[in-house]
């Protein structure tokens, strides 16, 4: 098991964490408000299945690997930053529509809800960065057990 001196920060440091709403928050309550609490639950619980993909790759040595090959992480970086930026573009060229009324779509199903919310959350560049730094420092390389 591992020592107070690692526990105790991790635990306050995840608290903190955990009480600060982030892009994910947001997406949840929008899928609450668009399909109802069951879409909304059903999306946080995607979130939560996605987090867990970046810790397995973050216990599973991807954060080492990134810091022993310093390109590899900065084309990570770029790739990320890309990504945003591509989004960034799509809403601004998506907001200057010219169609007259836009249609009401249905609302999205539980189940969509949960595959999209994992989807974006895997491939949110600042969650993966997020993980793959944070975890890292509170494991003990000369433990039997490091993770």
């Amino acid at each position: 098991m591992p020592s107070a001196d690692l526990l105790i920060p991790f635990f306050l440091a995840s608290a903190v964490f955990a009480c600060v709403p982030g892009p994910g928050m947001f997406y949840a309550a929008a899928q609450t408000l668009a399909a109802g609490r069951k879409a909304g639950w059903w999306s946080a619980l995607g979130f939560h299945i996605a987090g867990l993909g970046h810790i397995a790759a973050a216990a599973f040595g991807v954060s080492a690997l990134l810091a022993a090959v310093p390109a590899l992480f900065t084309a990570m970086k770029l790739v990320g930053a890309a990504y945003l930026i591509w989004l960034g573009v799509r809403y601004l060229r998506g907001g200057r529509s010219s169609v007259p009324a836009p249609r009401r779509t249905p609302a999205p199903t539980a189940l969509k809800a949960l595959r999209d919310s994992v989807v974006v959350e895997a491939l949110n560049p600042k969650s993966a960065l997020f993980h793959l730094a944070f975890l890292p420092q509170f494991t003990d390389p000369a433990a039997g057990l490091p993770i």
